[in-house]
């Protein structure tokens, strides 16, 4: 199956599959259950609509990272050696007030993925945070076209590293040469 049609196959799966509406909580046993079929709730924001892996399009040997599965708000999200770990799992739940958008949620730390302060301004740092409905600096929607994340407040996108620059993942433009394309798993 060409990567075009998983990904087209994951976005339908977000918009279109019916969701269950049951508790679990983040535990290994659960994490690789809800990989494959969805069952939980995310306190205070809704069902999780999928669960995957979110790879570097230009280095599909890393992924999407909480350091050591931390549960601190304020901890950056990172791009690291994908190891198959909780902390590089991601919950996404669906927002019913911003149609398209939802929440990306680390598994291991209950958080959202979120531009820190709300921030519009290019280069400004991701990290996670508490995750609160309706917040729309923690709203992510993903182009299928362009694999890209945007995020909603500031209709920027999640970007990897920029030469020169020492933070890990940010908000950007979504043109331009760096990378800003993510694949999900």
């Amino acid at each position: 199956m060409s990567s075009f049609i998983k990904r087209v196959a994951v976005i339908a799966a977000l918009v279109l599959a019916p969701i269950p509406a049951i508790t679990s909580s983040a535990t290994a046993s659960t994490a690789s259950t809800a990989a494959t079929a969805s069952t939980a709730t995310v306190a205070g924001i809704g069902p999780v609509a999928a669960t995957y892996r979110i790879y570097n399009h230009d280095n599909r040997l890393v992924c999407l990272d909480i350091p050591r599965g931390s549960t601190a708000n304020h901890k950056p999200v990172q791009v690291y050696d994908c190891n198959g770990g909780l902390n590089q799992l991601w919950d996404y739940v669906s927002e019913p007030t911003a149609p398209g958008y939802g929440y990306l949620v680390n598994r291991a730390s209950g958080k959202c993925v979120d531009v820190k302060r709300a921030s519009v301004v290019a280069g400004a740092p991701v990290e996670q945070y508490t995750c609160y409905p309706g917040t729309r600096n923690q709203l992510w929607t993903y182009d299928i076209i362009t694999l890209q994340w945007r995020v909603l407040h500031s209709g920027q996108c999640l970007v990897a590293r920029v030469p020169g620059s020492d933070v890990d993942l940010m908000q950007d433009n979504c043109t331009g040469p760096f990378s800003k394309r993510w694949d999900l798993f």
